[in-house]
Formats: C-alpha cells, structure tokens, sequence
C-alpha cells in the first residue's frame, strides 16, 4: 500500500469509528429524552387525576355544606313547631273542661314533647 492510501485508510477508519461513537451518543440522548417524555407524560396524568380528585372533593364537600344548612333549617322549623305546640299545651292546661280532660291533654302533649312516653 500506499502511504497516502494507508493515511487514507486510516483517516476513512477514524472518521467511522467517530461517526459510530456519535450515533451512540445519539442514540443514548434519544432513549434519555423519550424516557423524560414518558415521565413528563405519566406526571401530567397524575396530575390530572390530583385535579379530578380535587374537584370531586370541592363538589361533595359543597354538596354536604348545602345538606347540612337545610338540615339546620329543617332543625330550626322543627324546634319552632315544638315550642308552638308547647305553648299550645301551657295555654291547654288552663282550658275549663269537664272532668279535667284539657288538663290531662295538656300534660300527656307535653310528655310527648319532651320525649317521655304518655
């Protein structure tokens, strides 16, 4: 051979082997960058799935907030009604009434009222 084949040769042998080393470079930033792509990937979802879990959260606790102020409404018209009906046996038990009937009416309301059995 030549020695201008031979440094030719050799030349064209370096500048594969340099082309093979940055295709492998290439190759491991290409694995590196979809790997990074797929975690990016799978955090937006979990963040999505935070998100809706979120959401689903706010909308229950509201849904619960809206119960409970109706039942205290529900709460607060019962009450009235019982202190109604309590005032309705207070003025019960005055009534003139053969026998006293009004007045055991008026205790036996009031035991109800209160919880106790008649």
């Amino acid at each position: 051979m030549i020695p201008d084949q031979e440094t030719y040769q050799q030349q064209l042998i370096r500048m594969r082997d340099e082309a093979v080393t940055r295709a492998t470079k290439a190759e491991a930033n290409l694995r590196a960058a979809e790997d990074e792509l797929k975690l990016w990937r799978q955090q937006g979802r979990r963040a999505d799935r935070y998100r809706a879990a979120w959401q689903s959260a706010l909308r229950r606790a509201t849904a619960a907030e809206a119960e409970a102020q109706r039942q205290h409404a529900d709460c607060a018209s019962a009450e009235a009604r019982i202190a109604a009906a309590h005032r309705f046996a207070d003025e019960m038990a005055t009534y003139c009434s053969p026998h006293g009937v009004a007045s055991l009416y008026a205790d036996r309301l009031r035991a109800v009222l209160d919880g106790a059995q008649p």
